[in-house]
């Protein structure tokens, strides 16, 4: 059911918005509407930053849009993107030049592959600096390790579809819970990227204890890709004989950093008047989460209707796949202790490093990018997007170090959405590592 193709990607100005009627007229309340939509547009603007996302571009490219579904209907919060003109691709009015090639994946038949054999899983805690983290592991035990790293606001068993795919394919596949979310534990830090990435490291040294392929979503990607330039080692008996810790990455819709927040220190990046307008923006974002009124936001943030009617945002493959197996999970970690301090402290915290800056020296192992073209979070042709695209059909990187591939009609969680096809890339990306 699986094709590839390759062609000159064009880009295409989006339609403008419809100004012409009241937007309002046609949305509903996203609880049944109990609640007004200016209410559901909060509680979309704190879900949205939690996913994460920082849509501002990176050299001076910069845009604002937290974006959601009230009634299914996608919304620019604030119209600060069609009132000030912010677009990713422009710069001065100047549409930016395309990459030269991208490799276009069609979407997989509706219906999941079922696994046809069952396959033993190991569930464990792990004490890491003396919190408690939940992992599990599926596939034989000699076979190459990956490692799972889900995204902001899930936990391992988002990937509930690949694990199984991926352990019959005879890899042995890991997949942790980050601190501060799913069923790990919640104390009250400091988030940060950098302790996700020291997380992910640390569990592959003292856990696997063999080179391992890391596998991230959105914020798991950026873990994985900061990891990955870390270069770690694996402590050997040789002195002459080291092993990396990472041997190769996956990134999926990679997300930008770990909340929306812009920083621009050098302050060459972005117009001073347009910071100003940013930074207002975070400061009542901030403000409102450090506020009463957040943990009433993130009390209606944990009913089952109002996590659906996002992820159906997210999920434009297979919308049913938006189901009680896969809400439950987020419920539950959303009512363990410590669990809404989290949730302040990540949307709350430094944003860390960007994936483009990472990237201006690339990690020396190989690295495979998916990124689904429906994704309006982590956009395709959006600052994070188009750096890998431009690497990926640089003559600076080969095919083998870097590949590209866009998934059609896929969104944020394409491994979840549409799990055969994303399978399929994986396991023949890692075979041809072999070759």
């Amino acid at each position: 059911n699986t094709q590839t193709h390759t062609h000159t990607h064009k880009w295409k100005r989006r339609p403008q918005a419809d100004t012409s009627t009241n937007a309002d007229e046609h949305l509903d309340p996203m609880l049944g509407g109990q609640r007004s939509v200016i209410v559901s547009n909060v509680l979309l603007i704190v879900a949205a930053a939690a996913s994460p996302l920082n849509r501002a571009a990176a050299r001076g490219r910069y845009m604002f849009t937290t974006s959601g579904i009230t009634g299914h209907r996608r919304l620019d919060t604030l119209g600060v993107r069609r009132r000030f003109g912010f677009r990713c691709g422009v710069k001065n009015g100047q549409r930016q030049q395309p990459p030269h090639t991208i490799t276009r994946i069609q979407a997989s038949s509706m219906q999941q592959t079922e696994m046809q054999t069952k396959v033993k899983v190991v569930e464990e805690t792990w004490l890491w600096r003396g919190y408690n983290v939940s992992w599990t592991a599926q596939g034989p035990s000699d076979g190459q390790p990956l490692l799972l790293i889900h995204g902001f606001g899930l936990s391992s068993k988002n990937f509930r579809s690949n694990m199984p795919a991926l352990a019959e394919a005879g890899y042995r596949v890991y997949a942790l819970d980050l601190l501060g979310l799913g069923g790990s534990e919640k104390p009250q830090l400091q988030y940060s990227t950098q302790l996700w990435t020291d997380q992910a490291s640390d569990f592959v040294s003292e856990v696997i204890r063999r080179p391992t392929v890391l596998v991230g979503n959105s914020l798991g990607s950026l873990v994985s890709l900061k990891a990955a330039t870390e270069r770690k080692t694996l402590e050997t008996t040789s002195a002459v004989d080291t092993n990396p810790l990472v041997k190769g990455i996956v990134l999926l819709n990679c997300a930008s950093g770990m909340n929306s927040k812009i920083d621009d220190p050098s302050g060459v990046m972005i117009e001073a008047w347009k910071l100003a307008v940013f930074k207002v923006l975070f400061a009542v974002l901030e403000a409102i989460l450090r506020s009463p009124l957040a943990a009433a936001l993130f009390k209606n943030l944990r009913d089952p209707e109002s996590i659906k009617n996002v992820l159906k945002n997210v999920y434009t493959i297979n919308p049913h796949r938006v189901d009680d197996e896969l809400v439950e999970p987020i419920i539950q970690a959303a009512n363990d202790p410590g669990a809404f301090e989290a949730f302040v402290s990540i949307l709350t915290g430094p944003p860390g490093p960007r994936p483009e800056t990472l990237m201006n020296q690339p990690p020396n192992v190989p690295i495979l990018v998916l990124w689904g073209d429906q994704d309006f979070i982590t956009e395709l042709n959006g600052p994070v997007g188009s750096k890998f695209q431009q690497l990926a059909a640089s003559e600076v990187i080969s095919e083998r170090d870097l590949k590209f591939v866009v998934l059609e009609k896929a969104g944020h969680c394409p491994h979840d959405d549409d799990p055969d096809t994303v399978n399929s890339q994986i396991i023949q990306w890692l075979a041809s590592l072999s070759k």
